[in-house]
């Protein structure tokens, strides 16, 4: 492992801290970066990479003259997270991505673990018995080392499938059945998390990612399993998690996207910066749908980058999904492509109902996985 790798191992480990904790690390790899001169760099040798200071730069000064200051930080964390990503993204090789992602998968053992712990605290305060009660307010609602329940529930996507592509790649069966282990544990997390749309995107996702691969029978049985689930607890809703306010939660969204578009209608040119919708909630109806975003992928990017922040990355972005289908149409590493695909879908059908992406460990681990096929376009 050189030099360049260590750092990036750095990177990965921070994600499982704290996320103000990730933020300084991955913040210091990029001063270091920005020090020894690599930086600049990266940034000449990516194609349309200036389009991130571009971005950055509309994205911050339309954060400062709305007065927006977390938007203006969020937008120092953004720019901080792409040049760690394309550092990344230049150093990754097969070996080095096969061991980050084994690395990740067993401290997911650890987030599952201090999880359960987190969960035995927070029913401490409403039974002495343990049950399996999932509460609907936030504070009660357990998120291992990652802030938020929602944004754990995401991670726990990633993690499984990731657990996924690794089956799909060993043949030693007491790594498949460790893999396995590891896919149950973060399941049982993922219901103590109480997040309702990761089943469904997670499920949906999984399908791609063995449509993807080509292995049509098992992607027959898992799909009559989760028919069969789904009829189950169409049957039994009492063992999903919160489904005795599932239409209430949904007219909150409603309401959410309602303001978010009024937002949009208001200021659609630069937007006011990230977290526009935090900053601006109160200015639309009643005021109380308080949240730091509109909980939608597809709402979210024009309230807060408007159209001219939209049109300014999305060349660069138009440029790696024209890598990414170069090398799919290679087919150099079929299984490879089937993850990543299966991640954009998972994000995508998440995004629906929320953008547990927008945060900086899910986000990171989102543009890792994504861009982790610049290993073969090196070569």
């Amino acid at each position: 492992m050189d030099k360049n790798q260590k750092l990036i191992l750095i990177s990965v480990l921070s994600l499982f801290l704290p996320f103000y904790m990730c933020i300084a690390v991955l913040a210091a790899v990029t001063v270091y970066l920005l020090l020894r001169g690599r930086l600049i760099e990266i940034y000449k040798t990516t194609p349309r990479s200036y389009l991130i200071h571009l971005f950055t730069i509309v994205s911050m000064l339309a954060s400062l003259y709305y007065k927006n200051y977390v938007g203006a930080l969020c937008c120092i964390a953004l720019w901080v997270m792409f040049s760690v990503i394309l550092f990344y993204s230049q150093n990754i090789t097969k070996d080095f991505f096969e061991k980050i992602i084994d690395i990740m998968i067993f401290l997911s053992i650890f987030c599952a673990l201090y999880g359960l712990f987190e969960y035995t605290q927070i029913l401490s305060h409403f039974t002495d018995d343990f049950e399996l009660i999932i509460l609907n307010s936030p504070e009660n609602r357990l998120n291992s080392v990652f802030f938020n329940a929602n944004y754990y529930a995401m991670m726990i996507e990633f993690f499984v499938l990731m657990c996924c592509y690794k089956i799909l790649k060993v043949d030693n069966v007491k790594r498949i059945i460790y893999y396995f282990a590891v896919i149950t544990l973060n399941l049982f997390l993922l219901y103590l998390t109480g997040c309702r749309s990761a089943w469904p995107s997670l499920g949906c996702a999984i399908l791609i990612l063995l449509l993807v691969e080509k292995r049509y029978k098992i992607f027959a049985l898992i799909l009559f399993v989760a028919f069969a689930a789904f009829i189950f607890l169409l049957i039994n809703p009492q063992y999903f998690p919160r489904t005795d306010n599932i239409i209430e939660y949904f007219g909150v969204r409603v309401d959410i996207w309602e303001i978010a578009i009024q937002g949009i209608r208001d200021n659609p040119l630069f937007g006011q910066g990230p977290l526009t919708y935090m900053h601006i909630y109160q200015n639309y109806g009643n005021g109380i749908m308080y949240t730091q975003h509109a909980h939608s992928i597809y709402l979210d990017p024009i309230l807060s980058y408007g159209i001219i922040g939209i049109l300014i990355i999305a060349p660069y972005v138009q440029k790696n999904i024209s890598a990414l289908y170069q090398c799919f149409k290679s087919r150099k590493d079929q299984t490879l492509m089937a993850l990543i695909i299966s991640v954009i879908a998972v994000t995508l059908i998440h995004g629906i109902l929320d953008y547990t992406v927008y945060f900086i460990q899910t986000g990171f681990v989102f543009m890792m996985l994504i861009s982790s096929f610049y290993m073969y376009r090196q070569k």
